[in-house]
């Protein structure tokens, strides 16, 4: 059993560690258990790890630095929300970490889009592509129409939040694009069958993580603390899958270029 291997075997220990200190705290207390933070870090560090380890699915090394500057992103976001976030019980430093940790998901979502966009321009499509691009236009209307419906509902919130609501406002739209565009890069097939869905699921994970993130802005108490309870239950398949999209693989095989697992 090689190191991958090894490192998804790990992230599933841990995953299933805090998720059950998590909701045993939130069915108990009303809340999430305030000392997993450091287990939820440990699954974003291997992650990094498995994505810098990994050289690409195209075969090229532009492919493999944009996803290594992803998730290099994803662990100073990380740091600042969840580990100083963890860390620090102090109303008015919060916000600054939020902000930050937006600033920094921004650019993860960024370079993600570049990396799937570079990917789905090197694939030279036949006439009958047609229908794929219908899809990705469908795909588009689904992802933005509720967005932009949820931003008319919650206008009145939004612009009590100041500053704060036009960060998070380019920040969906950079999300929002990440995921048509992950969708796109399987419509398309700009990647090996497995890592086309490895990146298609990994992106609507992270997608349905952020809604919950969002959430817990609109309400409180108990359905609060299941929206936190849940974003994890989201986000980590969606770190597993995304780093693992870089590998030159078969499902259940994640060998590198180099043949190493």
């Amino acid at each position: 059993m090689g190191p991958t291997k090894l490192a998804v075997i790990l992230i599933g220990a841990l995953f299933v560690t805090f998720m059950v200190l998590d909701w045993y705290s939130i069915l108990t207390l009303g809340v999430v258990n305030p000392h997993t933070f450091w287990l939820k870090y440990c699954v974003t560090l291997i992650c990094v790890v498995l994505a810098w380890k990994a050289h690409g699915q195209t075969g090229n090394h532009r492919d493999a630095q944009l996803l290594r500057n992803a998730f290099s992103f994803i662990g100073l976001a990380d740091f600042f929300l969840v580990v100083l976030g963890g860390l620090i019980d102090n109303s008015s430093v919060k916000p600054v970490l939020l902000a930050v940790g937006v600033a920094f998901f921004a650019m993860v979502q960024i370079f993600l889009i570049i990396r799937h966009l570079a990917a789905i321009r090197a694939v030279h499509l036949p006439k009958s592509s047609i229908s794929v691009v219908i899809l990705s236009v469908i795909i588009a209307l689904l992802l933005y129409s509720p967005a932009v419906a949820a931003a008319v509902v919650l206008r009145e919130h939004l612009i009590a939040m100041g500053w704060f609501t036009m960060m998070g406002l380019i920040y969906i739209f950079l999300l929002l694009t990440s995921v048509w565009v992950g969708w796109a890069a399987k419509l398309y097939g700009a990647y090996a069958p497995d890592a086309s869905m490895m990146i298609a699921i990994g992106m609507t994970l992270f997608l349905f993580c952020d809604i919950c993130v969002s959430g817990q802005m609109f309400i409180t108490g108990w359905p609060a603390a299941v929206a936190n309870g849940l974003v994890w239950l989201f986000y980590a398949p969606a770190l597993v899958l995304l780093a693992l999209s870089g590998y030159r693989s078969q499902i259940g095989t994640w060998q590198t270029e180099s043949g190493h697992g």
